[in-house]
Order: C-alpha cells, then structure tokens, then sequence
C-alpha cells in the first residue's frame, strides 16, 4: 500500500517493473470513513522502508511477528517475544513458512533448537508446537 512494484502489461518476467508510490494512508482513510473501524493486521514483513512503517504506525494496525525468525542463538530478533511491540499479532509461522514441525527438523541446526528449547522452556514431554504455541500464548 506504501508502494509496489509495476510492471508493464504483458512483459514476459518482472524484469522491466518499477517502484510507484501506492494508494497510501488515503485508502485507509476512506476505508474508515465508508466502513468504520476495521479489525486489520497489517502484513509488514520483509523489507521495511521508514515509509512502509510510518504509515502502519499512523493507521495504527498491529504488526506481524513470526515466532520461526526469532531464534537466532547468535543475535535478538525483532521476532522475539519479549521484543514483540503490544500492538502486534504473533504468529509460529505464515504461509510461505514450513509446519512447526518441518522447520525443528528440516530447517535449523541443532545451536538453533536448543536456543528454541531453552527460550520456550520446553519440557521433555511437550511437543515443539506445543511449545512454540505456549511461546505465542505467553508474548505480550
């Protein structure tokens, strides 16, 4: 909504798109003034401009935060829970993201699940989605 990528009808790839400034905090606005007050998370994931957060700041949707990005052993991630701001919606994972379950046993090593067993607490007879929910249940 703060921008996009456009690219020429009939192009074969993205390749000849550009950035265009989109619809805005206007749309927004007029959302509101048609329908009301709206339940709406803003999907604010990837790159984030200043842009991109200055206009979900001024509608004042929630954010996204992904518990699957948070376990990093060797840095915070702005997943964390404990980082997560108040006015955002934490999820274990999206759609583009691999089950709970794929991503301990396909996807991370073995630095990544301890960190994941020691910042949830895991107990030895809790499954992994148990944890991670219990995690999402827990943040602010």
């Amino acid at each position: 909504f703060e921008s996009y990528w456009e690219i020429p009808a009939g192009s074969d790839t993205a390749a000849p798109g550009k950035w265009v400034k989109g619809p805005g905090y206007k749309l927004f606005a007029a959302v509101k003034e048609e329908l009301g007050e709206l339940n709406i998370i803003a999907e604010d994931l990837g790159f984030m401009t200043d842009e991109v957060i200055e206009l979900r700041e001024r509608t004042g949707f929630p954010g996204m935060k992904i518990l699957q990005f948070a376990f990093n052993p060797e840095d915070e991630s702005i997943d964390s829970p404990h980082l997560a701001p108040a006015n955002s919606v934490m999820y274990t994972g999206t759609h583009d993201n691999n089950t709970v379950l794929g991503w301990y046993r396909n996807e991370i090593d073995d630095a990544t699940r301890e960190y994941m067993a020691r910042y949830t607490n895991r107990k030895e007879y809790e499954t992994v989605p148990h944890a991670m929910l219990r995690t999402v249940f827990s943040s602010v």
